[in-house]
């Protein structure tokens, strides 16, 4: 059913319906037709709600303040999801994010630097929304380890493009991952690349900051070349270019940094977890344009970045990026590889 927003800004599609208690529903619909969603949306602001209710869960699916929030199952508390994202002006969206009423994933494709070949046809936004609704699905159907999940997603998405590209190529099309899934009694995570989860833990001063900057580390000793240089020059824009065909070397081996490509393998490099579920209030998942507010800019810690999200929303929290990112274009105050990026939060939140 669609419709404009009330305030105007933008067009709602809400969609509704009754089906077996056995069956997945509108999640089926989200998990298996999200790809097809993305698609549509290109490259414009996509900020969903979802919502529902099955025959025997417990609560209303509606949070006190009239917004959906996602069913309860058993003994555990309904949450609500909700997250923003929004590409780089001009550019297709290379983020993905997703949610079913038990899990979620985003995805942050590594662009391709103008000049720069990857082997393959179909580019890096296909990338990330091809294996991020995989693992949606594969999230929503079974209860394997979240690295066997992984693993079984990259073999699936190699299998779609290996006769047309090739797989072969350093630069294929690569993303880093986050995952979240509440079971009973425990959230389980695994973080692939340099995407950031947050957890906010009940009683801890700070929250858990779950980050893997292998890719970090090793861009380190290679990065003061492009670093020194003002942002969308000539020769920065060369200067980046080598900079990220540097960093293929140490793509996916040993001693250097891991991410989602062709390689099943890399899912058993992923940094995975497991904390109480009722111990968890909160949790924010962020890719790395978006986590930029706290981690380059410094404008933000990680636990003012929970409070804004939790306050406000996840699309505040990308408007600050980008506000930011305006107040310094060539890259003078916070040196960086890319003056905007694609940005993706998504916030959980146990209601009580």
């Amino acid at each position: 059913m669609p419709g404009r927003r009330t305030d105007g800004n933008g067009n709602l599609l809400v969609v509704t319906g009754i089906h077996p208690q056995d069956g997945l529903g509108v999640v089926d619909l989200r998990t298996f037709e999200i790809a097809t969603l993305w698609g549509q949306v290109g490259e414009n602001r996509f900020s969903p709600w979802w919502g529902g209710i099955r025959p025997g869960d417990r609560g209303t699916g509606q949070s006190g303040t009239g917004q959906p929030a996602l069913p309860a199952r058993g003994d555990l508390n309904p949450m609500r999801v909700t997250f923003a994202t929004e590409a780089v002006p001009g550019r297709p969206n290379e983020d993905f994010v997703g949610a079913t009423p038990d899990a979620i994933v985003l995805l942050d494709g590594a662009g391709t630097p103008p000049g720069s070949e990857s082997g393959c046809v179909h580019g890096v936004a296909w990338y990330a929304r091809s294996l991020g609704s995989t693992l949606l699905a594969g999230l929503a159907q079974d209860g394997k380890p979240l690295t066997e999940i992984l693993a079984e997603g990259i073999k699936a998405v190699a299998s779609l493009h290996d006769f047309l590209c090739d797989l072969t190529h350093p630069g294929s099309p690569s993303a880093t991952v986050v995952m979240l899934r509440r079971t009973a009694d425990a959230l389980d995570f695994l973080v692939l690349a340099d995407s950031v989860l947050i957890l906010d833990v009940i009683g801890a001063t700070e929250p858990m900051v779950i980050c893997d900057d292998r890719e970090a580390q090793v861009g380190a000793a290679h990065r003061t070349a492009m670093d020194a240089l003002a942002s969308g020059s000539p020769g920065h824009v060369s200067a980046h270019r080598a900079y990220v065909e540097t960093l293929r070397d140490h793509r996916n081996r040993d001693g250097g940094f891991w991410v989602a490509a062709v390689d099943p393998l890399a899912a058993e490099q992923a940094l995975t977890g497991t904390v109480p579920a009722d111990r968890v209030r909160s949790a924010a998942l962020l890719s790395d344009g978006a986590s930029r507010l706290v981690d380059r800019f410094a404008l933000a810690t990680w636990r003012q970045a929970l409070h804004l999200l939790d306050d406000s929303s996840p699309e505040e929290l990308i408007r600050r990026v980008r506000e930011a990112e305006h107040s310094d274009p060539v890259g003078e105050r916070w040196p960086r590889g890319k003056i905007f990026d694609d940005a993706t939060a998504a916030y959980f939140l146990v209601l009580p």
